[in-house]
């Protein structure tokens, strides 16, 4: 490309302006022509034409990457370049305004003209900083795994940690800290002031103690973009804006047991916020740190645990050492053996030459040099209680807790005679211990074979002492054959490798009796290591067996009884499920009924919420079953927070309101408006939670709050509170409120199970969360609930809602055909009923057999399966039907509680689960989703229509206005409990006052219309 801007090298210059990398076209005398936009972009200003390659250079601030120098001219415009070849340049970079360095690399190319001269060169170039800086980070990563695996320094590993991390983001400073028992220790800072290090180290974590304390507290990354304004750094401001500190980013180093081990941070000097690049860096570092202080921590545990086991050792043998020992280093005895504690009453941390005087004693404690020779002294020492002792003393050179210190062996000459007596009656001793104890001793001198037994091996033996006893006979008589040869071959394997004898064998005594007997034998050589003795013990376990068979008896019952229980359960299950799907299967297609009044639908409303009552109470028992076998699980959908929250509310609303208490909620403004998660779980928990609070509180206020926190990028911290001004909990029930089956004192004495807490702690655990509790009698209680969840999209949680109720087939589609085979009248009449509606065709059987009748006639393209029949069940139905070629749509329906039935189910053939009781809205759903069928929806539903009038009409009121006031009462005590049979008798009392009022009052005691009548009594306007 040459100067000038014609029609021909204006698209050309458009080209090259769109480039992904930076283009500089020079004349033939090294003059710039042009230069494209991506060029400016990279080198942070723009580069006129007619510049020089030296002014284009200076410009361009090119520095040597290796050393900072000037880069040469020459190397990015070769002289040969016009000669026609081609150059290359690296191992440069630009100084970008405000001290930036980006890494470039690229060629220069001559551009021949028609006649194969060189015309102008183009040098392309383009930005490696950020492929340098990964390839920095992946070797920088692999040195550091090679530290750690060498066992390198941990503060010098995580040095070299933190400058591999400086190195990827300009103007970073990294830290590293450890936390031990709740303060921080320095690590590592190479690029943060020594001030900075030595102010930080050893301070506590909490939540106000800058980014990495608070880090550390919570268990979660923190980031601070600028520490002027920040709470957190109120403590440290002063300091940090002293040093040019502005802005930290924290992420803790944790276990995957949550254990916190340290923090490593990112500083910056002016306020910052993190780039999603940066974060991951952060979680790379944390990842690498951990890696680093667990191999560290590893190591150290080993060796501690390696040096204590070896004083440990050193001091069971000194302990038990037949003289007085003591260890001395710098002037102090280090460690003293019992023997010389009891002798001259020396104890670690004693200095001889002060505490023992110029004696005789002090001299004999006096430490070799370095490479000092002593030979053994005799001295005489008189001891605290006056007595003398004559003493030998040993010196040896050793190395004691890694530093070298001085043994001395003191041995009591003078009482080597008494020792040997001390020494017979301490045999004695054992023998009459051993004899207590029901031990028998026995030895065997080798070769010889000499046996000899104390006298409990004759007793455990059924056989009396006397002289000249065959004991191997004896032995041998009283064994099985095969627990003789066994017990044969362990001894002779014992002799050839030292394996100490240990097994159990049975003994048949002379009365018959079998007992339990336990072996254990050692193998006594000599100085040549040649075996000489056989020495062993034996003793009755007889007891012991029978008691370890017993604990396995009662152990497998009580897995017998816990499988009982759950099948107890699934049944009970069953029963409940199979008329609860009749009950509330009939509520909803009688809710479909417009002519029904607003009594009757509160009638109805009535049966629907006593129905789900009962069903919630069999579901907590059913879910803590679960619990209890370990197989609960999450099922996990997008969901609105605040629409869940709005629905508890409204749940609760009334019943609030009956109570006069003030029910309201706080939703913070970054609480995201769908994620993912299990919200039937998160309503459940919500529901136990706000259900305790109302039913609690009998004045003041409940209040539900809830904020979002995100811990990395997709991963949120959602915390919902429930606050009451209630009785509050005293201390010792607040230790077991999340027990099953469990309550506090107010619990006991309202409705339920016991097991909405214990459900709701586990549910918050399943979703990396938890439950916390502040309460106090007197003044309310404040749960919090906390759990994980995903960012999810406003489509996906449009997609996620629940099916629109059908009332009909779209026309123009053919009618499917329905088999329903339930062993239950009422379940059958039910679906028939529903499906009529809609405008399916539909067939029924009682059992299986009768099923694959009507099936091969009826030749449907839906099968609604029970499971659970007498006869050919469900699940033997639906695998005839598919072994004989049935192509219609099975759908299982049970009320089994089991939860392996789903399983075992679609196993079987079925194409669709469902369990009683359903909603009709979600089983007509999934029968249109197997069949492809289309629906009818209505615009809207029966509760968007206007309640009727009211029956008992407005002159009512007047009416009751004139009777007594005590029967007045007593009419809306009545009404208000729905008792039909008192108010029939109360309407007979009525009727002495008005016919009008009684027949009024029997009317609707009749039609169950107790809201209207306590509206028309108008209790709460009487004086």
């Amino acid at each position: 490309m040459t100067s000038g801007s014609g029609a021909n090298a204006r698209p050309f210059a458009e080209l090259l302006g769109v480039l992904p990398f930076g283009v500089l076209v020079w004349t033939t005398n090294a003059r710039l022509v042009y230069s494209n936009a991506h060029a400016a972009e990279v080198a942070g200003r723009p580069l006129a034409r007619g510049l020089s390659l030296s002014e284009v250079t200076a410009t361009l601030c090119l520095r040597q990457t290796s050393n900072g120098d000037v880069y040469p001219a020459e190397r990015l415009l070769a002289a040969d370049v016009f000669s026609g070849h081609v150059s290359a340049f690296a191992d440069c970079e630009l100084e970008l305004p405000g001290g930036i360095r980006r890494q470039i690399e690229g060629f220069t190319t001559p551009v021949m003209d028609a006649h194969g001269a060189v015309s102008s060169a183009v040098t392309t170039f383009r930005d490696v900083t950020d492929a340098r800086r990964a390839e920095a980070l992946a070797a920088g990563e692999a040195h550091i795994l090679e530290l750690v695996a060498s066992s390198h320094p941990l503060r010098e590993t995580l040095g070299a940690l933190a400058r591999l991390f400086e190195s990827q983001s300009d103007g970073m400073l990294a830290s590293v800290l450890l936390v031990e028992k709740g303060v921080v220790q320095h690590a590592a800072s190479p690029s943060l002031p020594e001030t900075w290090a030595r102010a930080i180290d050893g301070q506590p974590i909490g939540p106000d103690r800058g980014s990495c304390g608070t880090a550390a507290f919570l268990k979660m990354p923190v980031i601070v973009t600028d520490i002027a304004t920040d709470p957190r750094w109120a403590l440290y401001r002063d300091w940090a804006l002293a040093l040019g500190l502005r802005a930290c980013w924290s992420t803790p180093v944790l276990t995957v047991e949550r254990e916190v081990l340290g923090t490593f941070a990112f500083y910056y000097t002016e306020p910052r916020a993190p780039t999603p690049r940066l974060l991951e860096l952060a979680q790379q570092a944390s990842r690498l740190a951990l890696i680093a202080i667990e191999r560290d921590r590893h190591e150290r545990v080993r060796a501690e645990l390696a040096a204590l086991k070896e004083r440990e050792q050193l001091h069971a043998v000194l302990d038990h050492a037949p003289s007085a020992v003591a260890i001395l280093r710098g002037g102090r005895v280090r460690y003293a053996n019992s023997m010389l504690k009891r002798l001259f009453h020396v104890e670690p941390g004693d200095e001889p030459a002060r505490r023992l005087g110029a004696g005789e004693l002090a001299h004999v404690f006096a430490e070799l040099t370095p490479g000092e020779r002593r030979e053994d002294i005799e001295a005489q020492v008189t001891r605290d209680d006056g007595g003398v002792t004559d003493l030998l003393a040993t010196y040896r050179s050793v190395i004691y807790e890694g530093e070298e210190s001085t043994l001395v062996y003191l041995v009591d000459v003078g009482k080597l005679k008494s020792a040997e007596r001390r020494l017979g009656v301490v045999s004695e001793r054992l023998r009459m211990a051993t004899r207590g104890a029901s031990i028998g001793v026995w030895s065997i001198e080798l070769p010889a074979g000499a046996v000899e037994w104390d006298d409990v091996m004759h007793r455990l033996y059924g056989v009396e002492p006397a002289p000249g006893l065959d004991y191997r006979a004896i032995w041998r008589e009283r064994l099985g054959p095969e627990d003789r040869d066994r017990i044969d071959l362990a001894i002779r394997n014992g002799l050839r490798s030292d394996v100490a004898l240990d097994t159990e064998f049975a003994v048949m005594l002379p009365d018959g009796t079998e007992r339990q007997l336990r072996a254990n034998a050692v193998i006594e050589r000599d100085a040549s290591g040649r075996a000489v003795r056989l020495i062993g013990t034996n003793w009755d376990v007889t007891a012991q067996k029978r008691a370890e068979e017993a604990l396995l008896q009662a152990k497998e019952a009580a897995e017998a009884a816990t499988r009982a229980k759950s099948l107890f359960l699934a049944n009970m299950s069953h029963e409940i499920r199979t008329p609860m799907n009749a009950i509330l299967g009939y509520a909803q297609l009688l809710h479909r009924d417009q002519a029904l009044g607003p009594t009757q639908r509160r009638q109805l409303e009535v049966i629907r919420s006593s129905g789900e009552h009962l069903l919630t109470l069999i579901n907590d028992i059913l879910e803590m079953s679960k619990i209890e076998a370990g197989r609960s699980s999450l099922s996990i959908a997008p969901f609105s927070p605040a629409s869940l929250i709005g629905e508890v509310e409204r749940m609760f609303g009334g019943l609030a309101r009956d109570k006069g208490l003030a029910l309201s909620t706080a939703l913070d403004a970054g609480l995201p408006e769908a994620v993912h998660g299990d919200a039937v779980k998160v309503r459940q928990v919500l529901i136990n939670l706000l259900s305790n609070a109302v039913k609690f509180t009998e004045q003041g206020s409940v209040r539900l709050e809830a904020t979002a926190l995100r811990v990395e990028a997709g991963r949120l911290l959602l915390t919902i509170t429930v606050r009451d001004t209630g009785p509050g909990i005293a201390q010792p029930d607040l230790a077991r409120i999340f027990n099953a089956f469990d309550q506090s004192e107010a619990g006991v004495r309202t409705s339920g199970t016991g097991l909405g807490l214990a459900i709701s702690a586990h549910f918050a655990a399943l979703m990396q969360g938890g439950i916390d509790v502040e309460s106090a009698l007197g003044h309310g209680s404040t749960f919090t609930f906390a759990f994980e969840a995903t960012d999810a999209s406003r489509g996906e949680l449009v997609s996620a809602r629940g099916p629109e109720l059908a009332v009909g087939l779209e026309p123009g589609q053919p009618v499917p055909r329905v088999l329903v085979v339930d062993d239950v009248a009422t379940n059958r009449e039910l679906l028939v009923e529903l499906l009529s509606s809609i405008g399916f065709e539909v067939r029924t059987a009682a059992d299986g057999e009768e099923a694959l009748g009507v099936h091969d006639v009826f030749r449907p393209d839906l099968v609604l399966m029970d499971l659970r029949m007498p006869g050919i069940g469900g699940i033997a139905t639906t695998m005839e039907l598919r072994a004989r070629g049935s192509r219609a749509v099975i759908i299982a329906i049970t009320a089994s509680g089991l939860s392996d039935a789903e399983e075992e189910s679609l196993a079987a053939g079925a194409d669709v689960f469902v369990r009683k009781p359903y909603r009709e809205a979600d089983l007509l759903a999934k029968i249109g989703a197997a069949l492809g069928v289309r629906y009818v929806h209505p615009r809207s539903t029966w509760a968007d229509a206007p309640p009727p009038s009211s029956r008992l009409g407005p002159g009512l009121a007047a009416v009751f206005a004139k009777l007594p006031s005590d029967l007045v009462v007593e009419l809306h005590d009545a009404a208000v409990q729905a008792r039909a049979t008192r108010l029939k008798h109360l309407a007979e009392r009525a009727r002495v006052h008005s016919d009008a009022a009684a027949d009024a009052i029997a009317d609707a005691a009749e039609r169950f219309d107790y809201g209207e009548l306590v509206a028309a009594l108008g209790v709460e306007s009487r004086p």
